[in-house]
């Protein structure tokens, strides 16, 4: 499914415009690109949650030479029993 499709049914469903779908769309992303780049997580009841994790610089090696890895973010979602259960029930 594409953005523009999900943004369609949602705004069925909802009763609200496809621009109104957007914008909220847009700040859901600031907010969790926000919590994200300081390393907090998520909740979303019933969805799950969206954990990030600073992963600290380190020296590895490539072809035999040394070279520092800078620090970085790793950000990683984790479906809830709900989801899941959902989505199994949709496929049976």
């Amino acid at each position: 499914m594409t953005s523009a499709q999900l943004t369609k049914i949602l705004s069925e469903k909802l009763n609200r415009s496809q621009q109104d779908i957007e914008n909220l769309f847009s700040a859901f992303a600031e907010v969790v690109t926000d919590a994200c780049s300081n390393s907090d997580s998520v909740a979303i009841p019933r969805f799950g949650n969206i954990n990030a994790t600073l992963v600290p610089e380190y020296i590895g090696e490539s072809n035999g030479k040394k070279l520092l890895f800078p620090p970085a973010i790793s950000v990683n979602f984790v479906a809830s029993t709900i989801l899941c259960n959902k989505i199994k029930e949709a496929n049976s």
